[in-house]
């Protein structure tokens, strides 16, 4: 008893307190019953990989999304500092809308934030999935719900790059990009 931690002690000296002696036939009557209730709950033989593939793909789930809340961040920071990112303004180029003006910070902003739409609303869905020590999510399928959120980015960022004046968000946005 000396050994637990300080927050069950109190309940420890009630027990104590309540049952100072346990017969030899209680003793044997707990044990059976503590016995019946680890075979009982015992993994079967295909569980404990199973249970390493989960966690394998909670961290894999939780260390993607760290990484790309960063990206998320920076390119939205972009985006509001210099209309089209300050990337695309390095590189010499600049978006423009159908009339061939500069966009405006706040739609560089809209611009930037429909291009992570995918990665927004999987953040959203980590935040709604139940949490380990109140802030790792742990969702139904963490390796399918990030496979599918880093493969609809990268199709859009094949896209792109495959069709240099208009990604998928330039279409859908009506914006250009095109040599400085």
């Amino acid at each position: 008893m000396r050994s637990l931690a300080p927050q069950y002690r109190g309940l420890a000296e009630d027990i104590l307190r309540r049952n100072p002696g346990v017969s030899a036939e209680q003793t044997t009557a707990a044990d059976a019953l503590l016995t019946a209730a680890r075979r009982e709950s015992a993994p079967t033989g295909a569980q404990p990989e199973r249970r390493v593939v989960q966690i394998g793909g909670v961290i894999t789930s939780a260390v993607t999304a760290a990484a790309l809340a960063i990206v998320v961040f920076f390119l939205l920071l972009s985006a509001v500092l210099v209309p089209g990112g300050v990337v695309v303004r390095q590189l010499g180029l600049a978006v423009v809308t159908q009339s061939g003006r500069e966009i405006t910070r706040l739609r560089s902003l809209g611009r930037a934030l429909f291009a992570m739409l995918p990665a927004i609303a999987w953040f959203v869905y980590l935040a709604l999935a139940p949490k380990v020590q109140d802030f790792v999510p742990t969702p139904g399928a963490p390796l399918l719900s990030t496979t599918l959120t880093v493969g609809v980015l990268g199709l859009g960022a094949l896209w792109t790059i495959s069709r240099r004046t208009r990604g998928p968000h330039d279409v859908l946005l009506g914006t250009w990009v095109i040599p400085r």
